[in-house]
């Protein structure tokens, strides 16, 4: 396999989701639906993915497509994603895309921020500035 997904439920309802391993476009569709199933167990309330020791990102178009394979029966969490500084971008550009699925999600590069962000509860993730998003990004 040339990932692995796993995962650990905090006391506070936070599930830690940590994926390691090669990007492979051919198993996006595994890679997804590893994380809908940990997503499912009881008391989750939102989730906090850590892709930084993942090597290799999918493209624009295929972030795009990969957003429109999560199941439409997946539950709708608040998810922070914590991402290396040199791929923000495309972090960003999937934010955005999630969103207009229904989905709110937000990366981040510092783990602190990205808690903060969860502890803010579930209000819609564009109410919130992103503190450490590049200068760059226009929204």
């Amino acid at each position: 396999m040339s990932h692995e997904v796993s995962g650990n439920l905090r006391d506070d309802g936070i599930l830690d989701i940590a994926i390691r391993g090669d990007h492979d476009p051919g198993l996006i569709l595994d890679m997804i639906l590893e994380v809908v199933k940990l997503a499912r167990q009881p008391g989750v309330k939102c989730l906090l993915i850590d892709i930084r020791e993942l090597r290799g990102r999918a493209s624009f178009s295929e972030s795009y497509f990969n957003i429109r394979s999560i199941p439409a029966d997946s539950p709708r969490l608040k998810t922070a994603v914590l991402e290396l500084p040199e791929h923000i971008e495309k972090g960003v550009f999937f934010d955005t895309a999630a969103g207009n699925m229904g989905f709110t999600v937000k990366h981040f590069i510092h783990e602190g921020d990205a808690l903060s962000w969860l502890a803010q509860g579930t209000a819609n993730a564009d109410e919130t500035p992103r503190a450490d998003a590049p200068a760059t990004t226009i929204r």
